[in-house]
């Protein structure tokens, strides 16, 4: 049998403002849900719903066979009646205690051995034993959010939530600590629920994503397929999908529509279309577009363009490269790559795209 969490509520904020989550995500053993969208789309809202820290006037949230809120019948659980655990934006470290006192902060229940034990524990698996005796302006931003991480598992939660766990920190600490986020939220063993609005963070950190805008849920599905496949030209929106064109389907078969994009034809998969289709938007994300100096056999991929280089610069580690290929395209490389093909403003290259790597969505 499956657990999931199943949540289906509406918070309404003073002056209407309503924040609606609606959605059902599995909790059995090791997974994380990102709620990701723009700032303001009332991610955090829903975060707290779930915590108990706010309480929703509709509706009900169940975690496996206990109900948390069910607002009809006037059930509204306290967060310490929930288990979760619960990482803050600016991670709410007391200044006043030491690490350890820090992590021990949840356990003030149990009794004085088992959690000398707790404390241990965390220490070992979150490499702070040298840092116990430390206060919070003692330590970096990196071993704040692991003392953070161990506090909230301390009480060994059934669900962790985590609320731009990354924001509080400068942008090359962020990079680092991505990946060891990570790896940190999957030795914990505890399913989580991630906010986050970097798109980055959401690729590197999540298994699933809950895409939110004004309020409301609008696509849910694994990071990979709503990455590569937006419901929605709000959805492209959001996740910054470099290139986003208005199409006409002039051709359709064996799977591959044929589309024209300011008079180029593009060819795409069609399996997402329904029939008769013909006005869609055409989506495609700047990693999944490839640049060479000649056109080379056209067979394979489907589609080679000529293009003009408009502009290139730097983006993080990677470089933007803008094209001119009868319609703007944006791809990126690494600056090792640009350097090989000598890229700069106005040579003549190739652009190539396969087939599968545009995504189709209907006008």
């Amino acid at each position: 049998m499956v657990h999931t969490l199943t949540a289906d509520f509406t918070k309404i904020h003073p002056g209407g403002v309503s924040i609606q989550g609606t959605f059902s995500v599995p909790v059995d053993g090791h997974s994380v849900t990102v709620l990701f969208g723009p700032s303001g789309c009332g991610k955090t809202t829903v975060l707290r719903s779930l915590a108990g820290l706010e309480v929703p006037q509709e509706g009900i949230i169940r975690f496996c066979d206990e109900t948390w809120l069910d607002a009809a019948r006037g059930i509204a659980q306290p967060p310490q009646r929930r288990n979760t655990g619960f990482l803050f934006q600016d991670y709410a470290l007391f200044p006043h205690l030491t690490v350890s006192a820090n992590i021990a902060y949840s356990l003030r229940k149990t009794n004085r051995s088992r959690r000398q034990e707790i404390i241990a524990e965390m220490a070992a698996r979150f490499e702070l034993d040298g840092l116990l005796d430390r206060h919070p302006h003692q330590i970096s931003g990196g071993q704040k959010q692991r003392v953070a991480l161990a506090r909230a598992l301390a009480m060994h939660p059934r669900l962790l939530l985590l609320d731009e766990p990354l924001s509080a920190l400068d942008q090359p600490t962020r990079l680092r600590l991505r990946r060891e986020l990570r790896n940190l939220l999957k030795a914990a063993e505890v399913p989580a629920i991630l906010v986050t609005h970097d798109r980055h963070e959401a690729a590197v950190l999540g298994d699933d994503i809950l895409v939110m805008h004004d309020g409301r849920m609008i696509q849910h599905g694994s990071v990979n397929e709503v990455f590569s496949k937006p419901a929605s030209l709000d959805v492209a929106d959001i996740l910054a999908v470099e290139t986003i064109l208005p199409g006409e389907v002039i051709a359709m078969g064996e799977g591959i529509a044929t589309v024209r994009v300011n008079g180029v034809p593009l060819q795409a998969l069609a399996v997402d279309l329904s029939p008769g289709t013909t006005e869609v938007f055409v989506c495609v994300r700047a990693e999944d577009v490839s640049i060479s100096l000649s056109d080379g056999p056209g067979a394979s991929p489907r589609n080679r363009l000529a293009a003009v280089v408009t502009d290139h610069h730097r983006e993080g580690p990677l470089v933007s490269v803008r094209l001119d290929c009868g319609f703007p395209l944006t791809a990126l490389l690494t600056p090792h790559g640009c350097e090989e093909l000598g890229i700069e403003t106005g040579i003549h290259v190739t652009a190539v795209i396969k087939a599968p790597k545009i995504h189709l969505i209907s006008r």
